[in-house]
C-alpha cells in the first residue's frame, strides 16, 4: 500500500495514518457540503433527478447530518453504511490511536475483509430495499419521519 524506506509499516498502521489524511482531507469539504445541504443549496443526486430512483449512496447526506444531530435511527434509515462506517472507522482509529499512546498495551483493531463485505452488502440491501419501497409502495426516504 504505502512505501516507507526506514521500515515497513503493517497493514493496519497504514491503514491508520491513511485514515487521518482522510479526515485532514475530507472534513473541510465535507462540513462545507453538509451546510449547503442544510441551507438547501447542495446539489441533487443525478441519478434520481433524472430516472426517479434512489443511487447507491442516496440519503447519504442525510444520514451524515441527522448522526451529527443524534438521531442515530433516523440516520440508520436514510443509509446504514453512515452508521456502520462510523462505528467501524471510529473503533478503528480509536483503538490505534491509545495503542500509539500506550506503547502498544492496548490493541489496535485489525483490518478484516468481512468489514469491507458488510458495507458492501449494506449498500446494495440499502439500494434494493429503498428502490422497491419508492416503486411498489410509493414510499420515499423522507415520508416515513
Amino acid at each position: 500500500m504505502i512505501s516507507c524506506k526506514r521500515k515497513n509499516l503493517s497493514l493496519e498502521k497504514q491503514l491508520y495514518f491513511l485514515g487521518w489524511i482522510l479526515v485532514a482531507v475530507l472534513l473541510i469539504p465535507g462540513i462545507i457540503y453538509l451546510r449547503m445541504a442544510e441551507a438547501g443549496t447542495a446539489t441533487k443526486c443525478v441519478i434520481y433527478s433524472l430516472f426517479h430512483v434512489y443511487c447507491p449512496g442516496c440519503g447519504g447526506t442525510r444520514a451524515v447530518w441527522s448522526l451529527f444531530e443524534g438521531y442515530f435511527l433516523r440516520s440508520l434509515w436514510y443509509h446504514p453504511l453512515v452508521l456502520y462506517g462510523t462505528v467501524v472507522f471510529g473503533g478503528y482509529m480509536v483503538s490505534h490511536t491509545l495503542n500509539l499512546l500506550t506503547g502498544g498495551k492496548i490493541p489496535g483493531m485489525k483490518f478484516r475483509p468481512a468489514y469491507l463485505w458488510i458495507a458492501l452488502v449494506l449498500v446494495f440491501g440499502n439500494l434494493i430495499v429503498k428502490n422497491v419501497l419508492l416503486l411498489k409502495f410509493g414510499i420515499t426516504l423522507d415520508s416515513i419521519l
